[in-house]
């Protein structure tokens, strides 16, 4: 007798500071990122939430699908009732780049036991279990040299390769600058 396995469902979250192109298309490979990454995992993605063109590093600037994915994480489920159990993100930089938003992420997960939270790298729940940290912040939030800028480097280089547009974060550090580098093969996983 074959039991179906349970649905895990998540939310898949994208954001990026600054789309130029004005065509969606960074948030876009991110959410497909973030589907890879759940079928991997076994877990349903049952929203995409996206701040496309949106800072998370700016006091000023609200983030309305940051704020829904919390305020659903939190409750348990989406406003229309759809359960939700956990979040699906690219990399932390994408979630978070301040200490409040930080923290009122890490309380809404935590909020009720069992709720799930991956990268593109896999789950966080099981660094966790061990007795790590939920995510790979050693430094703390914001912390200069911590945890931001090599997982933002290794971010942009994914989704750079992922659309064969050159290799992001070479001469890039913040990726506003226009400059397209020849993609190195030795770089694409």
């Amino acid at each position: 007798m074959n039991e179906a396995a349970p649905v895990i469902p998540v939310v898949s979250y994208a954001r990026i500071s600054a789309d130029t192109a004005r065509d969606g298309h960074g948030v876009e490979d991110q959410h497909k990122v973030n589907g890879e990454t759940a079928a991997r995992l076994g877990w349903t993605i049952v929203h995409r939430c996206t701040d496309n063109d949106l800072s998370a590093a700016k006091a000023a600037v609200v983030r309305p699908d940051f704020e829904a994915m919390v305020k659903a994480l939190k409750s348990g489920h989406m406003p229309d009732g759809q359960p939700v159990r956990g979040v699906i993100v690219v990399a932390d930089d994408r979630l978070t780049r301040r200490a409040g938003d930080y923290e009122r992420f890490v309380d809404a997960l935590t909020y009720e036991e069992g709720r799930l939270y991956a990268d593109a790298k896999g789950s966080k729940n099981q660094d966790a279990a061990a007795g790590a940290p939920l995510t790979p912040r050693s430094r703390g939030a914001g912390h200069p040299g911590g945890w931001e800028a090599p997982l933002r480097l290794a971010g942009r280089q994914a989704h750079a390769g992922a659309r064969g547009s050159g290799v992001a974060g070479e001469g890039r550090p913040r990726g506003d600058r226009g400059q397209v580098h020849a993609l190195d093969p030795s770089r694409v996983a």
